[in-house]
């Protein structure tokens, strides 16, 4: 009986535990206003400061920096590229970029051939509300 009694007593504290410390963590998971991931639109984009360029000993390795003057966190994980012929490819950046507000990061692309690039566009997301204003929110 009084094994019962101490097992009950110690699942009891237990189940409080946890509950309490639920609680102290819910602001960690508290839930704020829906958000979508979205394609920068044009003034967003050409408000990041990028500069690109091939290496100088490597004409097949496109490198980038990137700095995100933005209110939100933006994601860049690929270049579309325009080649001289009017083909479109799309390749990975590596590493892929995630930029929190006022940071900068550098990437590269490889292979892409300086000869036949004709222009390129770095394919960059960022979060904004569902509903208000369609600023990028976040860090």
């Amino acid at each position: 009986m009084p094994i019962k009694f101490w097992s009950c007593l110690l699942w009891a504290a237990c189940a409080i535990c946890s509950a309490r410390q639920a609680l102290a963590l819910g602001w960690v998971f508290e839930s704020g206003p829906p958000v979508q991931s979205v394609f920068l639109n044009s003034v967003e984009y050409n408000q990041l400061k990028i500069n690109a360029g091939w290496a100088n000993d490597d004409p097949q390795t496109m490198m980038f920096e990137v700095k995100n003057p933005l209110p939100g966190a933006v994601f860049c994980p690929a270049v579309q590229f325009t080649e001289k012929s009017g083909k479109s490819l799309t390749k990975e950046l590596r590493p892929k970029l995630y930029l929190p507000t006022g940071s900068m990061r550098r990437a590269n692309v490889s292979p892409a051939e300086k000869e036949k690039i004709k222009s390129y566009v770095l394919v960059c997301t960022c979060n904004k509300p569902e509903q208000g204003p369609a600023i990028c929110t976040g860090n």
